[in-house]
């Protein structure tokens, strides 16, 4: 069997605010992640500074639909542009970049077969599948499709 490709289409689209603290050289970003620290730790690196130079604040949003538990390409070059022209920056997609930038998921074929004796008794389980992550994993963790 097959499952295609999907993506989650919240009624919020994902946005940005990176302010630039000028007494602390610090930024303090605004947005709708649901994996503060992780992105936090990911943003820091990217930037070579040290974490505590960035607050993250979630901000309150609907559903995510699995759209905002990542590390987004947008993520970095906000809080970049913000350190580079040391000013606050923002920014909210429209629908249209969503339905094109937005993490896109799950495309699978699976074969399978199952073994039984008479009794009705399970032998044996042969699973094999393919899955389309797309052209580059944009998360820090193994990625296991679901």
């Amino acid at each position: 069997f097959s499952t295609e490709r999907h993506s989650g289409v919240p009624l919020e689209t994902r946005g940005l605010v990176v302010e630039f603290d000028p007494l602390a050289d610090s930024l303090i970003v605004h947005g709708s992640t649901k994996v503060p620290h992780a992105n936090r730790s990911q943003l820091a690196d990217h930037l070579g500074i040290p974490s505590g130079k960035i607050r993250m604040k979630e901000t309150s949003v609907g559903g995510g639909f699995g759209i905002r538990g990542e590390y987004y390409p947008e993520d970095f070059l906000l809080a970049w542009a913000a350190l580079k022209l040391r000013r606050s920056i923002g920014w909210i997609e429209d629908r249209r970049e969503h339905f094109v930038a937005a993490n896109q998921s799950r495309e699978q074929h699976h074969h399978a077969a199952i073994a039984g004796d008479r009794e009705g008794r399970l032998l044996a389980i042969r699973s094999e599948f393919w899955a389309d992550m797309g052209a580059y994993v944009r998360v820090t963790e193994p990625e296991f499709p679901t």
